[in-house]
């Protein structure tokens, strides 16, 4: 099966939900992160065949999720690719804000700005 696209969010996440209740359905997972269910289980699928998570049958038509010793590293580099990302978005903006007010401030040395 090929990687789903955006697989590193939607992975995060779905890891995420199963991790806090494994019993969930499908349909709750896509509600919770704001997907589509076609699309979770595209990506459960993908986890399932990458053996991030095992797959359960609990009940009659329930599935139960579990996170495998490989999901959770998978998880763990999930994570620190997450906050180094927001880290490079937020140096990125921190930057633009400041040659903003740089500028201002030479354009117009009376302007007062509160950062």
């Amino acid at each position: 099966m090929k990687t789903p696209a955006y697989t590193s969010k939607h992975d995060l996440f779905i890891i995420d939900e199963i991790e806090k209740n494994p019993d969930t359905a499908q349909a709750s997972i896509a509600q919770n992160i704001n997907a589509a269910v076609g699309s979770i289980d595209l990506h459960i699928k993908w986890l399932f065949e990458s053996k991030f998570i095992k797959v359960q049958r609990s009940e009659k038509r329930r599935l139960k999720y579990s996170i495998t010793p490989k999901g959770i590293f998978r998880k763990s580099e999930l994570i620190k690719d997450y906050i180094f990302e927001s880290m490079t978005i937020y140096r990125e903006i921190r930057e633009e804000i400041s040659s903003i007010y740089i500028f201002t401030m030479i354009k117009n040395k009376n302007f007062l700005c509160f950062l």
